[in-house]
């Protein structure tokens, strides 16, 4: 099973390497806009203020360590920002970064393409899912199919198992964290 969840995350990686090789330089399209509601009706959600807000994620066991951060800019409805991350196993071990651009909605779900770059060489674009409130971030992990037309790992919604006991989406916490610089 460690060994599948391995083959896995290597294809994965495989992949979205493949796809930033293949879509250098390429503009995509951005996500449609949500409505802005009126922050002063309280029947209305809360919604996310401007600005800049940093988080941060670590997983350090026996099989794999895994540290993620996350920069993001709220500027109204659009979000902008940089992931970096390093996974270590006994098999392997690769760092990567991501530049994120989307946008959230009034109750902090975020819907983003993140272009990422591992630092082997390879990249992709995939879409991500995100929900901000308070000091936390939970970033929703699904699985993947490839979009060919865009060369863009999209999430799959119709897969709501991942043969290992969990179920999507599977959601990883991140903790508020300063900003640096």
């Amino acid at each position: 099973m460690k060994k599948i969840l391995i083959f896995t995350i290597i294809l994965l990686l495989l992949g979205v390497t493949s796809y930033f090789y293949f879509n250098k330089g390429k503009k995509f399209d951005s996500l449609d806009d949500p409505v802005i509601v009126d922050e002063n009706k309280p029947s209305q959600p809360l919604r996310i203020s401007n600005g800049t807000y940093c988080f941060g994620y670590s997983k350090d066991d026996s099989e794999i360590i895994d540290k993620r951060n996350i920069e993001l800019i709220v500027s109204d409805s659009k979000i902008t920002g940089i992931k970096t991350g390093y996974n270590q196993t006994q098999e392997y071990s690769v760092g990567y970064k991501g530049l994120i651009e989307g946008i959230i909605s009034d109750d902090g779900m975020i819907n983003a393409i993140t272009a990422i770059t591992i630092f082997d060489g390879g990249g992709n674009n995939q879409e991500e899912r995100y929900f901000l409130k308070d000091k936390t971030l939970t970033e929703l992990r699904y699985s993947y199919k490839e979009d060919f037309s865009t060369n863009t790992l999209r999430i799959d919604d119709s897969v709501t198992d991942n043969g290992q006991g969990e179920s999507f989406p599977i959601e990883i916490l991140y903790t508020e964290i300063p900003c640096s610089g």
